[in-house]
């Protein structure tokens, strides 16, 4: 495909900046020296990378597609190589042109038969694949690519170049990768493995390009009084006690960090963390925090909290006044010497408290806390935590408690949560920001967690993986947790990378359902709107049968499709109207002995051909329509009314006769496996039948409450709160089994306003008006949330429970 001609040409030459080909050729140079490296280093560690998985993987069929996998790669490796440079050297001369392509790495969809565009699952993961890629390779380099898009732009004389237009931009380069996996044979599996090792290569290589190209623009003097962007920091390998490998998105690797000081979480707490426990907007260290990171239910939680302690203390002090044993104290760092044994090996009773709600995580920690410092012999016989060290352990087990009564949280993921109590303990001494602070690393791995776990009950390939990936979280954090904060930081970004490829997975589908229930509300509309039409004609007068199914099922059906496409205003629709308006007048004038009126076929067609019927087919509807109305004519009423149906009615009937029955016997279809559909372009044939499949069929419905609730059923409240719902909202709906199904809101009907709400996976869950959901929330079937992520959301609960502990006089 030529490039079309850019719309961003401009003359520089007058402003004393031409275009400069010889700069663009040694870019160009550059480029071709060192980006086909990247293709074969991936092909070169691709067997070897493929055989890992190979070993892995039980099956035999996937085993035997990484071999298939292996074996193509080896043949076409020559192919693969040139596919890439033609693509890179297209993109290059595009831009010497002054034409630059903007990269696309959609590939156009399948169209079905029914004429609706069909993504294929696939597809869509090489897709989400190129967009993580593209997403971390410009977040890790954005200031050189930045300069490099402007440098490039002046180069070419060319007003700007966008991210998608520079030759060697990360859209590119991937675009180049994909063009030349393209003609060869693997399997969605084997060609992720593929992109992984790509990811790898190219975030360690684009740097060092970016800033030698952005250098060599310098020294040929352009743009010069902006200087180059500095090198990306040297990458040295690091050894680790465990051979100096590590295996991340199931490739094996050398461990390479960056040699950088920064901190992506925003968190970077300075001087011995141990030392720094105030609280609120200032850290020990000096450190001022925004506002907005600063948790501002915390206050009121540790005011409670300690109310709760003190009461407790009251007692014991009580007791010493009564001839007891004075307490003793446990040092902090004992503490914390305690807490690392039990993490090696969590204590059964912390386990235990899985399945038993009534068992209290902030007692069972303290209790092990102690019992363990006694065994190790730490600190004095019968000593007692800190005051700051027992609020810390109380807040912590408390969250946990939340946590493990999520009733969105399936039984192993509530184990995992449960493993993680002892490692939060120990980050709560070392550091109490954790409850203070929205940005606190710990904090923010928590809420990652959290998300991946909520309402995942493991029963998709992906949910599957989703929790695996937990699981090394939780088994990383507990091995390699010692004293330092950062390991927080470190596996939230790690996780997050590969929670943000399932947010994107969940978020097309959520788009599906979404565009299915605007086609469905759409179409209902327009239904309904022909339906009236039909009752202002007619009114309560009978036609015969092959009059009436021409009116109810052709006619409404035409004037259905011609309102979703151009508007009930619209001429064609007036046109749509007359159409029909027609045969029913010929209905009355034969009724009455008249002549049936002429061009009834030039009538009747047009209606027909919105469903489909043309040819042979719509003259039989045409001669049998005419063949009544002339009985009608001659005053046989009887036989006008017996005249069997054409064909074409028959089997429209029998069709959705056998459509009914098989929805009811067959199970609901998965929402990845809808096709997408464009409400925009409906399809006049099969109108009904698409958007009705999209919408209906593809998503469980919801039956819950009648339509129309009468004003008892619910209180006004509670609309109030519903209809203040802001679309990303989370609420909660119960289902029979008393199990929590999280769900968001993802859209709003202009038209019924009704409320679509999805699942994690992006599933419709359910459409309700705000008066249904209502009832719902009567009835306990629907919580609405208090918070916008898990740890906030547990906070909340952990001060309620507060609220109940604290004698009534306390809380005033």
């Amino acid at each position: 495909m030529e490039p079309k001609p850019s719309s961003n040409v401009i003359d520089l030459s007058s402003r004393g900046v031409p275009a400069q080909p010889a700069a663009l050729a040694e870019l160009r140079l550059l480029s071709t020296r060192r980006l086909p490296a990247l293709v074969a280093e991936v092909l070169d560690r691709a067997d070897d990378a493929l055989f890992d998985f190979v070993q892995r993987t039980k099956s035999s069929t996937e085993q035997q597609d990484y071999f298939d996998a292996m074996r193509e790669l080896r043949r076409q490796r020559a192919q693969v190589e040139q596919r890439y440079r033609d693509r890179l050297a297209e993109v290059f001369s595009a831009l010497e042109k002054r034409q630059p392509r903007s990269a696309s790495l959609a590939q156009a969809p399948a169209t079905s038969l029914d004429g609706l565009s069909l993504v294929g699952t696939d597809e869509l993961e090489e897709q989400l694949a190129c967009d993580q890629l593209i997403a971390q390779a410009d977040r890790r380099h954005s200031e050189g690519l930045r300069q490099l898009e402007r440098r490039l732009a002046v180069a070419a004389g060319l007003q700007e170049i966008s991210a998608d237009q520079n030759p060697i931009g990360a859209h590119h380069i991937c675009q180049a990768f994909r063009s030349a996996l393209a003609g060869v044979e693997a399997s969605i599996k084997a060609r992720l493995v593929l992109y992984k090792l790509f990811e790898r290569e190219l975030l360690d290589a684009l740097g060092g390009l970016v800033h030698d190209a952005n250098h060599r623009l310098h020294q040929l003097g352009i743009m010069p009084a902006m200087a180059p962007a500095k090198a990306p920091p040297r990458r040295v390998q690091e050894s680790e006690p465990r051979g100096g490998s590590e295996e991340r998105d199931g490739i094996r690797r050398e461990v390479v960090r960056d040699r950088s000081d920064g901190s992506e979480s925003g968190y970077a707490p300075r001087g011995d963390a141990r030392r720094d426990r105030s609280y609120g907007s200032v850290s020990g260290s000096g450190a001022q925090h925004p506002a907005e990171s600063v948790d501002q239910i915390f206050s009121s939680v540790r005011e409670l909290c300690e109310a709760v302690l003190s009461a407790q203390r009251s007692t014991a002090a009580a007791s010493e006044e009564a001839g007891g044993p004075a307490r003793v104290y446990l040092p902090e760092s004992h503490a914390l010497s305690a807490l690392q044994s039990l993490q090696k090996e969590l204590p059964q009773a912390l386990l235990n408290s899985i399945d038993d709600p009534q068992l209290s995580l902030s007692t069972l920690l303290k209790r092990e806390l102690l019992s363990q410092a006694e065994r190790l012999n730490l600190g004095d016989p019968g000593a007692e935590l800190a005051a700051q060290d027992e609020q810390a352990l109380f807040l912590v087990g408390m969250l946990f408690d939340v946590l493990l009564s999520q009733r969105s949280y399936e039984r192993p993921v509530r184990r995992q949560f449960a493993r993680l109590t002892v490692p939060y303990a120990r980050a709560a001494l070392l550091d109490q920001h954790l409850f203070a602070l929205k940005t606190h690393p710990a904090r923010q791995l928590l809420n990652s967690l959290a998300e991946a776990c909520d309402g995942n009950r493991g029963e998709s390939a992906a949910e599957r993986d989703l929790l695996d990936r937990v699981g090394t979280v939780v088994d990383r954090l507990i091995s390699e947790f010692n004293e330092d904060i950062a390991i927080f930081s470190e596996l939230e970004s790690d996780f997050r990378s590969f929670l943000d490829q399932h947010r994107k997975r969940a978020e097309l589908a959520e788009r599906r359902a979404a565009e299915a229930q605007r086609g469905k509300e759409r179409l209902d509309e327009a239904r309904a709107m022909a339906a009236m039409e039909l009752a202002s004609l007619m009114g309560a007068r009978e036609a015969p049968p092959v009059v009436d199914q021409f009116l109810s099922r052709y006619w409404t059906h035409h004037l259905a499709v011609i309102f979703l496409r151009e508007g009930g205003e619209s001429a064609r629709y007036a046109d749509a109207k007359r159409s029909g308006e027609a045969v029913f007048q010929a209905f009355l004038a034969c009724e009455t002995g008249a002549d049936l009126p002429p061009g009834l076929a030039e009538v009747a067609t047009p209606i027909l051909a919105s469903s489909g019927i043309t040819g042979p087919a719509a003259k039989e509807v045409v001669d049998a329509v005419e063949w009544v109305l002339h009985a009608l004519r001659l005053g046989r009423v009887e036989a006008a009314r017996k005249h069997p149906l054409p064909s074409a009615l028959r089997d429209a009937l029998e069709a959705e006769e056998k459509a009914a029955a098989s929805e009811q016997s067959e199970a609901t279809a998965e929402t990845a496996a809808t096709p997408v559909t464009d409400t925009t372009e409906v399809a006049a044939a099969k109108v009904d039948a698409a958007i009705a499949a999209s919408s209906e069929t593809a998503q469980p419905e919801l039956h819950v409450v009648a339509e129309g609730p009468a004003e008892d059923e619910y209180d006004a409240a509670d609309i109030e709160q519903i209809e203040s719902l802001q679309v990303g909202a989370w609420v909660e709906f119960i289902g029979d089994d008393g199990n929590s199904i999280p769900t968001k809101l993802s859209w709003v009907s202009p038209i019924s306003s009704r409320l679509l709400f999805v699942t994690r996976r992006g599933m419709r869950h359910c459409a309700a008006s705000p008066q249904e959901l209502a009832v719902m929330i009567k009835q306990g079937k629907l919580h609405l949330r208090v918070g916008d992520s898990a740890f906030e959301q547990a906070m909340n609960q952990v001060l309620g429970r507060l609220r109940e502990a604290v004698p009534a006089q306390r809380v005033g």
